[in-house]
């Protein structure tokens, strides 16, 4: 080589290999394997097992996805492993921001993909050369057949030579063609590191700087909203050119859209897509329709609608309502209001074209020879997309000499060619310019083909829904018959907690610490049943997705399956905004029954304790004999004969006089994953057949399920749904042991439930009671100490604990259990780090025998945060404790 050294590579120093390092593989960093990582193993992760994950224990966990992408193994990669790291092994960001390309089909045997590779190579060269400061970043994913897990070292080096980023999605199992390829772009949404990511297909090139569109559409003054698409000539939205806004659990969300398309689609003759409701929005029932740059239409007809372009559409137009459409020399600003309702905000006209010159001149088409794009505006002109056989390296070299600056204008090939004669050059590549031929270099065909055609989604679907028919039913048998079956436990968050953290952050910590502590992953509890946790997020909370999934919660990013102007009953329609805390928010909560992977879902709310085991109510929904009576019902409660789906406790409390009914509690909810009962519901919700008023024959279908808290939306539609519409598929649980409150269960001398007798929660015995909903006892953050009746109190009611319904004693009790959960989480997490941060939580004085150093005052303004807040702390808790 020319370097001045005393071996054979190119990198300046003295060892065998040409990464610029001192050690004997070739990745760069200081140590003896090939993974770039800086331990013994070759898995990429910093420990020195080899399973590629980043504990210590050898595992290589499994994520079980249950997507087409054959991605359950146990390599302890989730989904996407990295490979091109910074000197310390780790990935780096330079920026908010980034340019995402992919290369599917990738086979070492047929090199088609070589051509792609060389075209992001320029692109990031011609980025850099107009002055982009945003990160390169590009995905690969290798047929099912290769022998490879990794590109080869020759053309890491080059990707790692530019600066991009390199991410291999798993490799695909089964049939797997360019429909399926399309669709694994949408996992850019993963890349959460980044405020913005713009997509661009591997045959396109910048032509300038395009990180306007990033810096226009963050910041108080956007011109942008935070997701951007473009339309072409005859769609709405191009796959090959678009900017999204990551975030935690968007990209779940997203599958879960391709999933219920196939699960709808799957009856459907072929092609199997509906044209009409298409993804899961009818033009012609809303009133509206697309717009591209010369065509609009109200249904989903248009090309790619089937695939990545109608699904991009759905996603910013119907999913996350915050969009901006690019459709020729205008801009159409979509957002929401505060009632959600969809509306244009902004029409804007050629606001692109008058940009500062750092992002490079406006040219029109007309100054490069060929029609390069549909329209003489921004961002049109910034690119060439190299369709069909106009790829640049499928072609000969157009005449002249490549290097020169004069060259690179006659069109977009010659603006290609110059930046790749630059760069073969100037790293080295070894390519023939001067007699420049494609076959010769093993530059062969697009290695999926070009179309995703209507005959691979149709046997997609079929095949998917034959999946997850098998899935399901492999599920079932293995939670029935393994050692450990394993129980979803589910939140929801509809908002963002007002005020203090705790109640978001402590309160997930302390209920998964009081689960795990009930489960057999603490052998003293006694229980058989192994957990999993889950966070249902309204997108409206997103902002607090990010402190759940530190928790140790599988974070699954939803919008209300039913959008309040989809209900046809006029009253509910209009009203159901009114309910109390969410509305037609709470709805979210249904999304529980599309949890498939486990046999048996627990849905809680997030003030909830678990104080003892609850494997006999598991063990009867899973079919258990003998269970049912080890179960304690309601007063005077029988079992249906058939299996039951679901098990409840009512809110009794809530009922003022005997003789109503009672709605679903629905802080507590015992279910069976059901399509079935998740699509009847949804039904249910869309008639708003809901009878105003308080008599007997109001609320839901002219019952009487209305007139109480929540009648419009959970506590009362699932109370209707299961005595009126599904009888003798669920059971209620006595509410005193289960969902316990510990408000008095009479009025006067009689009780609520309108039996002889009942059971007085005020007094249960809080040994017999399996789980806590800290309602009319107050929040175990609030550090309320004095009831009603004390005469030191000198606040309103609502900030004392109201003895009027409760008893003080057996309250204080109650939260002594929380706060006693909490000691012993911070005991092992002291064990662990020795943090004093976490001595300082434990500090205060305040009622210590209730509440255990954690409170320094009555009221939340007392109240001590675990471990401080301090985050860096509080992410370790779900290796450090809950690991084994």
């Amino acid at each position: 080589d020319a370097v001045g050294s005393q071996e054979d590579d190119a990198d300046g120093n003295k060892d065998a290999d040409d990464d610029g390092s001192k050690d004997a593989d070739a990745i760069g960093n200081k140590d003896d394997d090939a993974d770039g990582s800086k331990d013994d193993d070759a898995d990429g992760s910093k420990e020195d097992d080899a399973d590629g994950n980043k504990d210590g224990d050898g595992d290589g966990n499994k994520d079980d996805d249950g997507d087409v992408n054959g991605d359950d193994k146990a390599d302890g990669n989730k989904d996407i492993r990295v490979v091109s790291k910074d000197e310390d092994g780790d990935v780096k960001n330079s920026s908010a921001y980034a340019y995402v390309f992919m290369v599917g089909g990738v086979n070492e045997k047929q090199p088609g993909y070589l051509g792609f590779l060389y075209n992001i190579l320029v692109a990031s060269e011609v980025l850099r050369e107009h002055g982009s400061k945003a990160d390169v970043v590009a995905f690969f994913q290798f047929v099912a057949e290769s022998d490879l897990d990794e590109l080869p070292a020759k053309e890491v080096r080059l990707l790692v030579a530019q600066n991009i980023k390199v991410k291999y999605l798993p490799k695909p199992t089964g049939e797997f063609t360019y429909y399926d390829l399309q669709l694994e772009k949408f996992r850019i949404l993963t890349l959460t590191q980044y405020r913005r990511v713009l997509y661009v297909d591997s045959d396109i090139l910048p032509l300038n700087n395009l990180d306007y569109v990033f810096d226009l559409s963050d910041g108080p003054d956007a011109t942008l909203k935070e997701n951007m698409v473009v339309a072409t000539r005859g769609e709405p939205s191009t796959g090959g050119f678009f900017m999204l806004r990551p975030g935690a659990g968007e990209y779940e969300q997203l599958r879960g859209i391709i999933a219920q398309q196939m699960h709808d689609a799957k009856d459907l003759p072929h092609p199997k897509f509906h044209t009409v409701k298409g993804w899961g929005h009818n033009f012609k029932a809303a009133g509206d329709r697309w717009r591209s740059v010369k065509e609009t239409g109200n249904m989903w007809v248009y090309w790619g609608a089937h695939c990545d372009q109608g699904l991009l559409y759905y996603w910013v137009r119907y999913v996350k309502r915050e969009a901006s459409l690019v459709i020729g020399k205008t801009v159409h600003n979509w957002s929401t209001d505060a009632q959600g309702e969809h509306f244009l905000e902004q029409k804007l006209t050629q606001p692109l074209n008058e940009l500062p010159e750092r992002y490079g001149a406006f040219r029109p088409i007309a100054s490069m020879k060929g029609p390069l794009t549909v329209s003489d505006n921004r961002p049109y002109t910034d690119y060439a997309h190299f369709a069909g056989e106009t790829k640049p390296w499928r072609i000969d070299l157009p005449p002249g000499n490549c290097l020169e600056k004069s060259y690179a204008p006659e069109s977009a090939a010659h603006t290609w060619f110059h930046a790749f004669c630059r760069l073969n050059n100037k790293l080295q590549m070894g390519l023939d310019m001067d007699d420049w031929d494609f076959e010769r270099h093993r530059i062969g065909d697009a290695p999926l083909g070009n179309v995703p055609d209507w005959a691979a989604m149709s046997r997609r679907v079929t095949q998917t829904a034959a999946d997850q028919v098998a899935h399901t039913t492999a599920a079932a048998a293995e939670a029935r018959n393994s050692t450990h079956p394993t129980v979803a436990y589910a939140i929801s968050l509809i908002k963002c907690p007002a005020g203090s953290s705790a109640g978001l952050i402590d309160a997930s910590l302390v209920l998964r610490h009081s689960i795990h502590q009930n489960s057999v992953r603490n052998p003293a509890s006694g229980s058989k049943y192994d957990y999993r946790m889950y966070a249902i997020v309204h997108e409206q909370a997103r902002s607090c997705a990010d402190v759940v999934e530190q928790a140790g919660f599988t974070v699954l990013v939803r919008k209300p399956p039913v959008q309040r102007k989809e209900i046809r009953g006029d009253y509910l329609r209009n009203n159901i905004r009114k309910e109390v805390c969410c509305g037609a928010d709470e709805f979210v909560k249904l999304y529980a029954l599309l949890l498939f992977e486990e046999e048996v879902v627990v849905h809680l709310d997030i003030d909830f304790l678990v104080h003892r085991p609850m494997d006999a109510v598991i063990d009867v929904m899973r079919g258990e004999e003998g269970a049912r009576r080890h179960v304690p019902l309601e007063a005077n409660g029988t079992w249906p004969e058939g299996r039951i789906d679901a098990m409840i406790t009512r809110d009794w409390p809530e009922v003022r006089n005997v003789g109503r009914k009672a709605g679903f509690q629905a802080g507590f909810w015992v279910l069976r994953p059901s399509q079935e009962h998740f699509d009847n519901l949804l039904e249910i919700i869309r008639e708003g057949n809901y009878v105003p008023g308080y008599s007997h024959q109001n609320g839901w279908g002219g019952q009487g399920y209305g007139g109480f808290i929540g009648a419009r939306a959970m506590q009362g539609l699932l109370a209707y749904y299961y005595d009126i519409v599904v009888p003798g598929t669920s059971v209620e649980l006595n509410h005193c042991r289960f969902n316990h409150i510990g408000v008095t269960t009479k009025i006067g001398k009689k009780c609520r439930n309108n039996k002889k007798e009942c059971e007085e929660c005020r007094t249960t015995p809080v040994a017999d009671i399996y789980s806590v909903h800290y309602t009319a006892c107050r929040k175990p953050w609030t550090c309320t100490a004095l009831g009603s009746r004390d005469p030191r109190h000198d606040r309103l009611p609502k900030f004392a604990v109201p003895e009027d319904i409760v008893s003080l004693d057996h309250c204080m009790a109650l939260l002594r259990l929380w706060h006693a959960h909490r000691t012993d989480m911070e005991e092992k997490l002291w064990a662990a780090v020795g943090d004093d941060a976490i001595r300082a939580g434990q500090a205060g004085a305040y009622n210590r025998a209730s509440f255990q150093g954690h409170c320094t005052e009555d009221q939340s303004v007392g109240y001590l945060p675990l471990a401080g807040g301090k985050a860096d702390i509080l992410k370790q808790l779900p290796t450090l404790v809950y690991a084994s």
